[in-house]
């Protein structure tokens, strides 16, 4: 199969936005059709997700994002670099049972 478009356009040329812009709206798409629940906050390079429910809910969710994350490196070629990823808890939970249900 072809590389990924991204593969192909050196970081600096003039199609380099148009084509980001193109493959994180295959991101977008690929959340919304993968995890309609969530709420998605896409600027610049940065993605925000909202992710409703308990914790079992929310770990399940979190689960299916690593999975839509795996497709979505197929596709594009780029991946979640997770040294620099977040997860962001609102509200009362026991933080030492979350890990062990991812």
């Amino acid at each position: 199969s072809p590389p990924p478009l991204c593969y192909l356009i050196r970081q600096g040329d003039s199609l380099s936005p148009a084509v980001y812009v193109m493959v994180t709206v295959i991101l977008f798409i690929l959340l919304k059709k993968e995890m309609p629940d969530i709420s998605a906050l896409l600027y610049a390079d940065d993605t925000l997700l909202w992710i409703p429910g308990d914790m079992e809910r929310i770990c399940q969710q979190l689960r299916k994002l690593k999975e839509v994350m795996g497709k979505y490196a197929e596709y594009s070629g780029q991946e979640m670099n997770v040294g620099e990823s977040k997860v962001v808890l609102q509200g009362h939970w026991n933080l030492r049972i979350i890990p062990t249900r991812l």
